[in-house]
């Protein structure tokens, strides 16, 4: 009876010795199967990538990544997802990965990983990512034919950061074979000028100026505007003048000369020349521009020639444009929207939309904050985050719905719901500023109409003074002809307005009586 007890213990023993056997054998046999599965997904992965198929491939290649069969390919796997990424367009998600193998160390990935995280940057504007790829070395990564391309944004970064001397450093080794070149020479010549070498700055511009032909070249006429600003800050009026009467009527940038030119012809002097100036810039056609300091400027002059009558015309102009534009602004500050209502709003009341738009900017103002340069780069980033989101939408259902395009969309609204955040807090910084900066020309206001009126009064003493004398007034109130009023004109009225502006004279004398 033990013999037979004891048999059939060793029978069960070596049963379960030889099944456990086998079920080992069999999860090893899986295991093996799964990973060389793997290894094939992989390289099918890769293929599609290297066959352009990036739809297919990412959708592989963010899956396989979290496979612990291929744990010790996972920094490829990660560095070709991020190419294809970026082969899309799709920066954002791609810079993420690269991000992830530069700070992990990954062999031989860190250098082609920073090449690109620059090269992004540089097409977003993001200052962020600039830095990033400047404090990481990435110009040693960055093949020659893009070298200058970086050179120039990162020029730009520093400029931005008014570090003017790694700015030049960065300006001065963009090739003269580059597109980029032009654009490096005009920066230099600004820094130049930022650094007060006013000599070197009318040197650059003038180069720029020289090899650049067309009349309305857009590179020729900023280095003209460059070059009379570099004059006007050295104090030559005369050269400011002429250099600002080279610029094209009909360049984009005309409107910008007006203003400034008028301030050289009004420190040399020529009070009649910026009075015509100042028919151009009050015209119907820029009406739409915030241009609160042109009206102060031109009551100016009229106090100098003794023009009461066209100053206080002009100072009550400035009241009825400007009080209403200071009380919006004011109130809107006060309201205290959110940060993303700010900028929303502000874009669509540039466009002169009304549907969707909570605050009421008013359009001068909103055009204002758009050319602030701040405001400027943060609304192209904005805009690049918002290409990157409607690719996602173009992109076929099921990536949409696979791990990539979930984690792509994500991470694109997080950025952009940030980026229109902070874009709202600088449009609020900017109301702020222009508040401030409507409460001190009212006060300017004020104390131009005191200067009128003690001016007027001792014109009159002097007036009375003067036993026998028969002057004949000036003043003539009449505009139905030209908008003329004896000393004002204005050439011809044409088809269009671009035609007719800067076609006004002033060529009458003073009022004052010495």
């Amino acid at each position: 009876m033990k013999k037979r007890f004891f048999s059939f213990l060793l029978m069960f023993f070596l049963s379960f010795s030889l099944s456990s056997e086998g079920k080992k054998g069999k999860t090893v046999g899986a295991k093996r199967r799964s990973q060389m599965g793997a290894f094939i997904q992989l390289k099918t992965a890769l293929k599609q990538s290297s066959q352009g198929d990036y739809v297919s491939s990412t959708k592989s290649l963010f899956r396989l990544m979290y496979k612990p069969a291929l744990s010790k390919q996972k920094n490829k796997i990660r560095y070709h997802l991020a190419l294809n990424l970026y082969n899309m367009g799709l920066y954002h998600p791609a810079i993420f990965q690269f991000q992830n193998l530069v700070s992990n160390s990954a062999p031989g990935y860190v250098g082609k990983s920073l090449q690109k995280i620059a090269l992004a940057a540089a097409h977003l504007k993001d200052d962020r990512l600039l830095n990033h790829a400047i404090s990481h070395g990435s110009l040693k990564y960055i093949s020659r034919a893009d070298r200058n391309k970086l050179h120039y944004y990162f020029g730009e970064y520093w400029m931005r950061k008014k570090k003017f001397r790694r700015a030049i450093a960065h300006f001065s080794r963009v090739k003269s074979s580059s597109s980029f070149f032009y654009q490096a020479l005009y920066q230099l010549g600004l820094v130049h000028a930022e650094l007060n070498r006013v000599n070197q700055a009318i040197n650059i511009f003038e180069k720029l100026e020289s090899r650049r032909t067309g009349v309305t070249d857009r590179f020729r006429v900023a280095a003209l505007m460059g070059k009379a600003r570099a004059y006007y800050q050295g104090k030559k009026w005369e050269r400011s003048i002429t250099a600002y009467h080279q610029v094209p009527k009909d360049s984009p940038f005309w409107h910008d000369t007006l203003l400034e030119k008028s301030w050289a012809l009004l420190r040399a002097g020529k009070l009649r020349s910026a009075l015509s100036n100042f028919q151009t810039l009050h015209s119907s056609y820029y009406e739409d521009y915030y241009q609160p300091e042109s009206l102060l400027l031109r009551a100016i002059v009229y106090l100098y020639i003794c023009k009461y009558y066209e100053m206080e015309k002009v100072l009550g102009l400035f009241h009825r444009v400007y009080r209403p534009v200071y009380t919006n602004v004011n109130n809107i500050v006060v309201r205290r929207y959110s940060a993303k209502t700010y900028y929303q709003s502000l874009v669509l009341s540039a466009d002169e939309q009304s549907k969707g738009r909570l605050v009421k900017y008013p359009v001068p103002v909103a055009r204002r904050i758009l050319r602030e340069g701040d405001f400027s780069a943060i609304h192209h980033y904005i805009t690049k985050l918002k290409e990157e989101r409607d690719l996602v939408y173009s992109l076929p259902y099921s990536w949409r719905r696979s791990m990539v395009g979930k984690y792509s969309m994500k991470l694109v609204k997080k950025r952009l719901n940030n980026a229109q955040k902070k874009a709202g807090l600088q449009a609020l910084s900017h109301l702020k500023s222009i508040r401030a900066e409507l409460k001190d020309f009212f006060n300017q206001e004020q104390y131009l109409r005191y200067e009128m009126l003690r001016s007027k009064r001792d014109f009159l003493k002097e007036k009375i003074a003067r036993k026998g004398t028969t002057g004949v007034s000036i003043e003539k109130w009449d505009r139905s002809v030209y908008l003329q009023n004896g000393y004002e004109y204005w050439a011809f009225t044409g088809e269009y307005w671009l035609d007719e502006l800067g076609n006004y004279h002033y060529i009458g004398k003073g009022s004052c009586k010495k």
